[in-house]
């Protein structure tokens, strides 16, 4: 069954091309933020990335693909930390990470989102 939020469904709730145009802009605006706040520690290849994200996860979609992105490639930053494989110094890509946020967004966005929407009470 296809995801209701998904760009290409007919239940997106902007419809297919607005879902999908308002996913890239979020997903690339956000990332753009961070970009430009960080001054070089995130890349403008992953704010390209998250724009493309967005418009093929669409909206809220997108929110999906950035948690799991967010969070694994967190969590694998931190592990690399512990290990002491790598220093905080040390550029670590986070494009696979965004990647495989996509992917899970794609396969497992809806039930991910209203499972993170039902941990802060909101109910669709």
């Amino acid at each position: 069954a296809v995801a209701p939020w998904a760009p290409w469904s007919s239940g997106a709730p902007v419809g297919a091309w607005g879902s999908s145009l308002l996913g890239g802009a979020v997903g690339f605006g956000l990332l753009l933020v961070i970009y430009l706040i960080s001054r070089g520690g995130m890349g403008a290849g992953d704010v390209k990335l998250a724009g493309l994200m967005g418009l093929m996860t669409g909206f809220p979609g997108i929110g999906a693909a950035l948690f799991v992105g967010f969070v694994s490639g967190g969590l694998i930053g931190v592990l690399l930390l512990l290990l002491r494989l790598r220093g905080r110094r040390d550029v670590i890509p986070y494009g696979p990470y965004l990647s495989l946020g996509a992917v899970v967004a794609l396969f497992y966005g809806d039930p991910l989102l209203e499972w993170y929407l039902g941990l802060l009470g909101v109910t669709l």
